[in-house]
């Protein structure tokens, strides 16, 4: 069976975007746990805008967005080249 490497691409982009934008919230609400892990976050997508805010919870969306995107639609892809 093939993958759609689009609609998975799309698929893992909204997941690791949502993991994102929540670990932020949670972080911003000062949840237990969420504060170092947002600044790791930070250390990654910082230079680019993101930053432990209500802005930086879009922003780290976007941003993880797009990188979720580009690793999952590849691996769809790869997955589909090895398979058949």
């Amino acid at each position: 069976m093939r993958l759609n490497a689009m609609k998975f691409g799309l698929a893992g982009g909204i997941t690791v975007g949502a993991c994102v934008a929540l670990t932020t919230v949670a972080a911003l609400l000062g949840v237990a746990g969420f504060p170092p892990l947002a600044a790791w976050i930070a250390t990654y997508y910082g230079p680019w805008g993101y930053s432990v805010t209500w802005l930086g919870v879009l922003v780290g969306f976007a941003y993880a967005f797009l990188d979720g995107f580009a690793l999952f639609g590849v691996l769809a892809w790869l997955y589909n080249r090895l398979v058949g």
